[in-house]
């Protein structure tokens, strides 16, 4: 929590997501520079603010993180900051070509198709200005969305990706590159949140 507001770096244990966020400090009813907080499970944290309906304060005492609001007192365990700060990495320099300006829906029902066929991968491709999502191999369920333009002959990305689009809303920009990371970024008048996809390496017989 710093001048600019609340800032987030996280990243998932097997270093393949990354996810660097800003609420923007005019997004708070009241807001105080209380330093850096180290979360240990960020998805627990996301879940316990999602359980409020109403404002919340957001107070840390010693080790523990405390969210309240109302009779309820939710009161979160924090790591050393040394520990915390161990496992992360600043944001990889990344250079596309390009960006697709996308509604988060598309994503969210591609990640629904991955659960109807089983498919624990969700490609992408474009070409002659088509976004094509393919999840599944035999079964399969593929959907072309009109884009502007760009040239990806594939880029192919785990189960992992599924955590990042649960979480977004509204128009998000991705950035694609044939096995390289995706990016994607969701911004608004109140937050900017960056988050990036380690590939899943396509070897060139898995082409077409």
């Amino acid at each position: 929590f710093n001048e600019l507001g609340c800032e987030v770096l996280a990243k998932d244990t097997s270093s393949i997501v990354m996810a660097k966020g800003l609420l923007l400090k005019s997004s708070f009813k009241e807001f105080e520079q209380i330093g850096k907080v180290c979360i240990k499970d960020v998805n627990l944290f996301l879940k316990i603010i999602k359980n409020y309906s109403a404002e919340v304060e957001i107070e840390k005492k010693e080790n523990k993180l405390l969210l309240s609001s109302g009779n309820k007192v939710t009161t979160l365990g924090l790591s050393k900051e040394d520990y915390i700060q161990s496992k992360l990495d600043k944001e990889p320099p990344l250079t596309y070509s390009g960006e697709i300006v996308l509604d988060s829906e598309v994503l969210k029902g591609a990640s629904k198709h991955m659960d109807i066929v089983g498919s624990e991968n969700l490609i992408f491709s474009i070409k002659d200005k088509k976004l094509n999502i393919v999840t599944g191999m035999d079964d399969k369920i593929e959907e072309v969305i009109d884009v502007e333009s760009g040239d990806v002959k594939i880029a192919k990305f785990g189960v992992l990706i599924k955590d990042i689009i649960k979480n977004l809303e509204g128009n998000i920009k991705l950035h694609l590159k044939e096995n390289y990371p995706l990016k994607i970024i969701e911004d608004n008048e109140y937050m900017r949140v960056v988050s990036i996809i380690a590939p899943l390496i396509v070897e060139d017989k898995e082409k077409k």
